[in-house]
């Protein structure tokens, strides 16, 4: 099927691909360091109940994900929103565009991305799960 694609219709759905994998990465890295937290500090029955509310597909915006860590931690949210703060808001608008990008895609939408612009957001992604994995090492 790709290969009757022009080249250019081929890298606008590697582009559009590209936004959903990577707002995936936060959300299954978010999901994935709280579950490993919960089963190594916690109870194995507390553990289970917070590994059972996990994994549900909750869009990873900005906001979602501070609320999310502020029921674990105030110290965890509050570090995580000023690293979202940093730098104008840079993290925080690209999360937040990223995420919305992802919706309109994966509902159908013919939101187009430039590939430019995908590989940027795949480069956030990755930033944000690296500090996400930091802020909740469980060591």
């Amino acid at each position: 099927m790709l290969g009757s694609l022009p080249l250019d219709d081929v890298s606008a759905e590697l582009a559009r691909f590209l936004v959903v994998r990577a707002t995936g990465y936060v959300e299954q890295t978010f999901e994935s360091c709280l579950q490993h937290f919960a089963e190594e500090k916690s109870h194995p029955a507390v553990a289970r109940h917070v590994v059972g509310g996990l994994f549900h597909g909750k869009n990873p915006k900005s906001d979602t994900l501070i609320m999310r860590l502020r029921s674990f931690d105030e110290v965890w949210a509050t570090s995580f929103g000023d690293y979202l703060a940093d730098d104008d808001n840079r993290a925080q608008r690209e999360l937040d565009y990223m995420v919305d990008r992802r919706n309109r895609i994966a509902h159908g939408g013919s939101e187009s991305v430039n590939m430019r612009k995908a590989l940027d957001l795949a480069d956030i992604a990755v930033e944000i799960g690296e500090r996400l994995i930091t802020l909740l090492d469980p060591h």
